[in-house]
């Protein structure tokens, strides 16, 4: 159902969205006190620079790779996947053990080149499942909660303005 924002009942319905939102955030950040919310900022920041730190090394492997670099693209896919494992990013590790195994196969070293394939295929596996998983979970809740038991529950926030800054 579109809703129109510029509709009494649709700028309510926002109105009470932003509501529940405030509530459910102050509820779930006030458990953490501020010097563990900057401990978290500076933590995400060093992940961010980690990854990008990761994405260039693969980058700059793909491009050895491409010619035929194939010693130095391996270094550079290996640092890769250390940085990838050390920050938890699947995505990234799976990348870096692919190049790993293509680079292990230009180098003649095929057992390598397995097993570093070998890892890549366990990764996209295991992601793939956890897909089918969440999506057989969420179908299932959905299933057992109605649309009017929502609206009763948003009829219990007050409608009102909101804040100048929460305004779309």
């Amino acid at each position: 159902m579109a809703m129109n924002l510029h509709s009494r009942k649709g700028f309510v319905k926002t109105s009470r969205f932003y509501a529940l939102m405030f509530v459910a955030l102050t509820g779930i950040l006030g458990m953490v006190s501020p010097p563990d919310l900057v401990l978290m900022t500076v933590q995400a920041q060093t992940t961010q620079d980690r990854q990008a730190e990761a994405d260039r090394l693969i980058n700059q492997g793909t491009q050895q790779y491409n010619i035929s670099q194939f010693e130095a693209a391996l270094q550079s896919y290996q640092q890769a996947l250390i940085i990838y494992r050390e920050i938890k990013f699947r995505q990234g590790e799976l990348w870096a053990l692919g190049g790993t195994g293509l680079a292990y196969r230009n180098l003649s070293k095929h057992d390598k080149a397995i097993e570093f394939h070998l890892q890549s295929l366990a990764i996209a596996l295991s992601s793939q499942l956890a897909v089918w998983s969440t999506r057989d979970y969420l179908a299932e809740k959905s299933r057992l909660v109605s649309w009017d038991a929502f609206e009763k529950v948003l009829a219990k926030v007050p409608n009102g303005e909101p804040d100048e800054r929460d305004r779309l």
